[in-house]
């Protein structure tokens, strides 16, 4: 009887065992571990990776899983198709050919992908399932953190689960621009750092496409795609970006717009105080592919700032905001919740 014990009590282990499985995630180009890889079935987070990359799945009764990382195309693979070790993919952009023209009236171009970006906004597409990630830190504090996969469902709102945690420091009565709360203290920042606006509504956009006098363009074009780059005429413009943008030869489409930000100061009042804070380093980047109907899905919005604030109660402090939209594979949307993007919270 002790023997026949002993004996299911190891056929029961080893079934046990079987089903879970040790997965290591890795860059395709680099070969290095990724951390945070948060790996899901259709409708429930599992596990997330480690520091190292690894990471444990419990695969009991399921047939499909879904990988997703900020900054990287989505992988899902069946059970019986999946190893040891996944590679995934950075999501980066377009290299062209370089081919010089002249000729060419930059400025009609220009003015081109300002009406498009204005008055034909139905041509660019949100996406309907998306990843979100969105981080502000005060020094070590964090004051905003949400990292989900989102439904959005017209005319209904934004839907996703409660596995991971949420956190907001923040209230935001006016639903626009929120003000912050750390260390019994309330203040505000200079921007959305909510980021719940269209990317292709930011301020940049209309700046590079609008105030031409401001700026110098160089302009090539390869494969049915102009590539403009800019940069400000002047070292202290009121307007410090440089960037590039590609966009379609035929209709003035974007297929991608990146911004660097030079050092510049920038303030908000409130309480009838100016806070004043200093832009160490600002980028942002969109990503965009035409698809058969000629309109322009989302496919990757990104959003990097590092600052200082000058004066006020947090003198001195460092804030780092890193923020990332990627559109993501339909999943099955049974067990979701609708959130308040404006406010972090559920409905």
């Amino acid at each position: 009887m002790k023997k026949y014990i002993t004996i299911t009590a190891i056929i029961l282990v080893s079934k046990v065992s079987s089903q879970n499985r040790e997965i290591l995630f890795l860059d395709y180009e680099t070969k290095k571990p990724i951390s945070n890889v948060q790996i899901y079935s259709d409708n429930n987070l599992l596990t997330i990776s480690d520091s190292k990359g690894n990471s444990n799945i419990d695969l009991t009764n399921l047939s499909k899983i879904y990988f997703m990382k900020e900054d990287y195309y989505d992988e899902y693979v069946s059970i019986n198709e999946l190893n040891k070790t996944i590679f995934l993919k950075k999501i980066t952009a377009i290299k062209l050919d370089e081919v010089i023209i002249s000729n060419i009236n930059i400025d009609k171009i220009l003015d081109g992908v300002n009406k498009k970006i204005t008055y034909d906004k139905t041509s660019f597409k949100n996406p309907k399932y998306f990843q979100e990630f969105n981080s502000l830190l005060i020094n070590n504090d964090t004051l905003i953190y949400l990292n989900k996969r989102f439904n959005f469902k017209p005319k209904n709102g934004y839907y996703c689960d409660k596995d991971n945690k949420i956190i907001c420091n923040f209230n935001n009565p006016d639903k626009i621009y929120p003000i912050y709360k750390i260390q019994n203290s309330e203040f505000a920042l200079f921007y959305n750092f909510i980021h719940n606006t269209s990317p292709q509504n930011s301020l940049e956009f209309q700046v590079v496409t609008k105030n031409k006098s401001s700026f110098q363009y160089k302009m090539q074009k390869s494969d049915g795609m102009y590539l403009i780059t800019f940069e400000p005429k002047k070292k202290n413009s009121e307007f410090p970006y440089s960037g590039f943008l590609i966009i379609d030869m035929d209709d003035f489409g974007i297929y991608e717009f990146k911004v660097n930000t030079n050092k510049n100061i920038r303030n908000v009042v409130f309480k009838d105080e100016i806070l004043n804070f200093k832009i160490i380093n600002e980028e942002s980047f969109v990503k965009y592919i035409k698809n058969e109907d000629n309109e322009y899905e989302l496919i990757k919005y990104s959003y990097d700032i590092e600052f200082n604030s000058i004066n006020g109660k947090f003198k001195d402090a460092k804030f780092i905001n890193k923020y990332r939209k990627e559109t993501t594979n339909p999943f099955n949307n049974d067990k979701l919740f609708k959130l308040n993007t404006a406010t972090y919270k559920f409905d």
